[in-house]
């Protein structure tokens, strides 16, 4: 199901396996729920939120959870450019 090293396999609606990269997992405790944002090697654009348990991934259904979701990647994105600014900074100092 879920591996945060390797990734996530989904089930199509035609039964074939889809491999997605995961690109962050957290709790939230306002819905007492974990999610993981994950997308598609081949459209790594678009970004997918899900609810998960050890069992199963759930479709975020509600507006205000795809809010907070879309929050935390926006937050994730700013630390992740930061972090490359860093390392830039980094290289042009050696």
């Amino acid at each position: 199901m879920i591996d945060e090293e390797r990734g996530i396999t989904l089930i199509a609606e035609d039964g074939t396996e889809v491999e997605m990269t995961i690109l962050f997992t957290f709790y939230s405790e306002d819905y007492q729920k974990e999610y993981v944002l994950f997308y598609d090697e081949n459209n790594p654009e678009e970004v997918i939120a899900a609810s998960f348990d050890e069992d199963n991934v759930y479709e975020v259904e509600d507006e205000a959870e795809w809010q907070m979701c879309n929050e935390m990647l926006e937050k994730y994105e700013a630390t992740e450019f930061e972090f490359e600014e860093e390392d830039q900074d980094e290289e042009a100092e050696a």
